[in-house]
């Protein structure tokens, strides 16, 4: 192993805790913020809206890195945003010495808005950061990406109640901001700039004569620009995000709703709940580790459908004892936490590859934008998934019902989004195989696609005879579904 391969190692390490250190945040609201808040005068609706403006403000913050984040720039908005992660946690963790009622909730709400808008930052560049050193291995950076978020999410409650019952209620904060500081001065400092002039200068030096996709298709066509926002609410685009949305929604749900279920039901407070909270992130840790590395096999789509089916299986299961009485233990409860991880772990690895592919059918042809896109898009419905757990089911829904009936609305909301997803990608392949990269292709290897109903030409996403491309034509020859990203068009001759 050569100095330049340990300096790339040190690197994704430092970009891989600032995720560790964003799960580690997230994943203390959930046992200690309900119970304060409780103290502190808040009802559970109120709870779930000051936790949710965190994500209200990821969603602002994400349309922001989206108009303006740029690849030479990204570790800027990625290591700054895990700064202020830090710096507002910190102010978090004291509010519990100022007064309760409003002045509580407006300040909690008002810290939260500032770190939801830094948090889009992280997520919005983090993972086009770390590519940059692998982009041949996306799935499995997608896994690990999740895997360190959910080792940060499974630690932090086991960490929490220790120093909880050391330094109560603002120690675990503390200690959660000031590593998310430490990591991402780390990550800042250890990024190299990325010179865009330099890494052309240097591509020519190696007579690499290969066009990207665009090129080839500019040459076939003109095509005018359509606006970011018009991308984002495209239909093929909605599609492929509900899964993710409604899936990851189970992130804000379990925040502000288990550990008062568990107060409540078993008499389970802050200082033994972590295992609980343990069972979903532990879940979501190794899954994602596992269904990253078999994403890059191209089993992509296959697992984020099977995050529609873990994901309500678990919500059925914590359903049941509102019906069957017998089926509240906590065996049922582990089993259904388990399938909740598993849901999460395949809906967001798998999310990155199948949204990839939505932006490439509404024709996003650069393959940065469709990146950036792909990005601010999925931190864009994460977040309204978890807004709706925090606000909706897990704050207005349990707080006018009780904890099963509020498991019932996950439930429903999940089966009622995912199944026009489900539909959608088994008619457009993306059930089968498949994959970020492809070979290169010699330009008379382009071969048609299968035509559908009305003369549309159906998206190919898998890999047959080693080729991967992604190209679809409407009437008149204009191209809807650009060739994937990732694949080169070597010019005949050369």
């Amino acid at each position: 192993m050569t100095s330049k391969d340990l300096a790339i190692y040190f690197r994704i390490g430092a970009c891989i805790s600032i995720f560790f250190s964003d799960g580690l945040q997230m994943s203390l609201n959930g046992p200690f913020y309900p119970e304060e808040a409780q103290k502190k005068g808040l009802p559970q609706s109120i709870i779930g809206l000051s936790t949710g403006v965190q994500y209200m403000a990821r969603c602002l913050g994400s349309i922001f890195v989206m108009t303006t984040a740029t690849a030479q720039y990204q570790k800027y908005f990625f290591a700054g945003g895990a700064f202020n992660c830090g710096i507002t946690l910190i102010c978090f963790s004291q509010l519990t010495y100022g007064p309760g009622g409003v002045s509580f909730a407006f300040m909690s709400s008002l810290c939260r808005t500032w770190t939801g808008f830094a948090s889009a930052g992280v997520w919005g560049t983090g993972f086009s950061t770390i590519t940059s050193f692998y982009p041949k291995n996306e799935g499995t950076i997608a896994g690990v990406i999740e895997s360190s978020y959910g080792a940060g999410s499974m630690i932090g409650p086991l960490i929490g109640n220790v120093l909880y019952s050391y330094g109560g209620y603002p120690l675990p904060f503390i200690f959660a901001g000031v590593f998310g500081m430490i990591s991402s001065i780390v990550g800042l400092l250890s990024v190299p700039q990325l010179d865009l002039d330099l890494a052309r200068d240097k591509s020519e030096e190696k007579n690499e004569d290969y066009s990207d996709d665009e090129d080839l298709i500019d040459e076939l066509l003109s095509e005018t620009e359509v606006s970011a926002f018009s991308r984002l609410t495209s239909l093929p685009v909605i599609l492929s995000s509900f899964p993710v949305a409604t899936v990851n929604s189970s992130i804000g749900f379990v925040s502000v709703a288990l550990a008062p279920y568990l107060l409540q039901k078993y008499g389970i407070g802050s200082e033994a709940n972590g295992k609980y909270f343990f069972s979903i992130f532990g879940v979501t840790m190794v899954a994602s580790a596992v269904f990253g590395f078999l994403i890059d096999k191209g089993f992509g789509g296959k697992f984020y459908a099977s995050s529609i089916f873990a994901s309500s299986i678990g919500y059925l299961l914590l359903f049941f004892p509102a019906v069957l009485p017998s089926a509240d233990n906590e065996p049922i409860l582990f089993i259904a936490l388990f399938l909740i991880g598993f849901g999460i772990a395949g809906a967001y690895t798998g999310s990155y590859i199948v949204n990839e592919k939505a932006f490439l059918q509404v024709g996003v042809r650069d393959p940065k934008k469709v990146k950036i896109y792909v990005l601010t898009g999925l931190t864009l419905w994460v977040s309204l998934g978890i807004i709706n757990g925090q606000t909706v089911t897990g704050g207005w829904i349990y707080n006018c019902s009780n904890f099963n009936i509020a498991c019932l609305s996950q439930l429903l909301i999940i089966v009622v989004f995912g199944v026009p997803t489900l539909r959608w990608m088994w008619k457009t392949g993306l059930l089968g195989q498949i994959y970020y990269h492809a070979e290169v292709l010699e330009e008379d290897q382009i071969g048609e696609l299968p035509v559908l109903d009305g003369g549309m030409r159906e998206p190919c996403y898998s890999r047959e005879n080693s080729r991967q491309l992604s190209m679809s034509y409407s009437h008149g020859d204009t191209i809807n579904t650009l060739v994937s990203s990732s694949v080169k068009i070597k010019k005949k001759g050369h």
